[in-house]
């Protein structure tokens, strides 16, 4: 008979996490909140379409080309007008690893790396 092993859980610490689902709704985890948007609940949305990225840089007011980031510790961005307004496509609710850009204080979605 063989040996049993423990599984030791350990949660993924490390890079912010993201989901993009359908209906162009960016959700944020709430580690991705404390580490990179700090208390800020408004975002300006840029894309990159050659290297297929999106970038999320964190405003502490909303103007009139941001978007509000709703939710309590995690954030959602109801963003349909975003991915439509660029083709983007997602037919299901992807996860994505992010990367933090801190020559430009954005946070970056590469779109070509899901989970």
């Amino acid at each position: 008979m063989g040996e049993f092993e423990k599984f030791i859980f350990k949660a993924n610490r490390g890079k912010g996490n993201v989901s993009i689902m359908a209906r162009g709704i960016i959700y944020l985890s709430s580690t991705t909140m404390n580490r990179y948007a700090k208390g800020r609940k408004s975002a300006d949305l840029f894309f990159d379409g050659e290297g297929e990225r999106i970038g999320i840089y964190f405003t502490e007011k909303r103007d009139a080309e941001g978007y509000v980031v709703s939710g309590e510790s995690y954030g959602v961005i109801t963003a349909a007008a975003f991915f439509n307004h660029y083709g983007i496509k997602i037919s299901k609710t992807t996860h994505y690893q992010t990367e933090w850009d801190g020559v430009a204080q954005m946070l970056i979605i590469n779109l070509k790396d899901s989970k």
